[in-house]
């Protein structure tokens, strides 16, 4: 229940949110998005990977897209180009949108390292005042600037609820919460007996470890968690049979 509040909207959303997920959310940080293009300009530009032609605007069934971001590695985008890559959706899925989004984000925390935040500090403080609305106290600040770089440093991990793991029209929210616990707190593998010799082969050419429970397994057989950078690594054949198919049609085409 939602008692006494200055900004309803956020707060029903932490709560709406934080209901479907089985977590407490205590604070919101909103970004818009012009903000989040001079966000990135004020970082330097932000370094991704496109596996495909990613559309520059566009309506579907009605307009074109302005434009499309060429398939290839490492490409360096400044803010317009990076809000571009992150909404980008004409003909493609809103799953393909999520998934580009969040490399987004993982190429600005790549972006935000130590050295670029004190170089570029008058930039970002500039763009972020007016562009940046938070309910986080100042008395917490510290703490937030200590978890930022902590991130900086580690892997990011996502969760997909796509139309093959949740039905969006019926939600399993007992599984969805059961999928994020399991995320943010994996279970330690089990000792086990050691493989045997006709054990099946992993990857790397070592015997797989035999699986250590009877339970089932709640996610459908599948581990619905990924490593934002490894989802986000550049995909060679994708990418080069995207350029081969050629540049699809653009509104000044």
């Amino acid at each position: 229940m939602l008692g006494p509040t200055d900004d309803p909207g956020a707060d029903f959303l932490k709560l709406g949110v934080g209901e479907a997920l089985g977590l407490s959310i205590d604070y919101f940080v909103l970004v818009n998005l012009d903000g989040f293009s001079r966000l990135v300009d004020a970082l330097g530009g932000i370094t991704v990977n496109v596996n495909y032609w990613v559309p520059v605007g566009g309506v579907p069934d009605e307009q074109l897209p302005d434009d499309y971001i060429a398939p290839g590695p490492d490409q360096e985008m400044d803010g317009p180009t990076a809000l571009a890559f992150a909404r980008g959706r004409y003909g493609l899925t809103d799953y393909d949108r999520m998934a580009r989004q969040r490399c987004t984000i993982d190429a600005i925390i790549e972006a935000a390292d130590p050295v670029t935040l004190l170089r570029e500090y008058q930039d970002l403080a500039a763009t972020t005042q007016d562009i940046v609305s938070t309910d986080i106290p100042r008395s917490a600040l510290q703490d937030f600037v200590d978890l930022a770089f902590l991130v900086q440093e580690a892997n990011v991990r996502s969760v997909v609820f796509d139309a093959d793991l949740i039905d969006p029209a019926y939600p399993d929210y007992d599984r969805m919460r059961q999928i994020v616990d399991d995320t943010l707190d994996p279970a330690p593998a089990s000792s086990g007996a050691p493989p045997s010799d006709d054990a099946p082969a992993s990857g790397n050419g070592q015997p797989s470890a035999p699986s250590t429970t009877d339970s089932p397994d709640p996610t459908g057989g599948a581990d619905p968690a990924a490593d934002v950078g490894d989802a986000c690594a550049y995909d060679r054949s994708r990418a080069e049979e995207a350029r081969a198919a050629g540049k699809p049609p653009t509104k000044s085409g």
